[in-house]
């Protein structure tokens, strides 16, 4: 279980947090970059998941801090293309 529980959207709702939505999101933007591996896109929505708990500890979180520590998480494990792809997926 997470222990973020709450997303604030950019029209200021505020909805529960689905990890799989990260997920989806980290694995299609790999995907563009030409690399198809669910095990990775896995690690690195973990990863940017453990850094958001550490950080925010129950609060919510706006959507575009987890947007911003995914297309961290992604660069610093060498892969800037998908990094790319994935701050730039909202508008493809």
């Amino acid at each position: 279980m997470y222990r973020i529980s709450k997303v604030q959207k950019r029209n200021g709702s505020i909805q529960k947090f689905m990890p799989e939505k990260l997920f989806r999101s980290i694995n299609k933007s790999l995907a563009h970059s030409g690399i198809e591996n669910k095990k990775l896109s896995r690690k690195i929505m973990q990863e940017a998941i453990n850094i958001l708990e550490k950080k925010y500890k129950g609060k919510t979180i706006p959507v575009e801090v987890i947007k911003q520590t995914a297309g961290k998480v992604l660069v610093k494990n060498k892969l800037p293309e998908a990094a790319r792809f994935y701050l730039l997926h909202r508008y493809l």
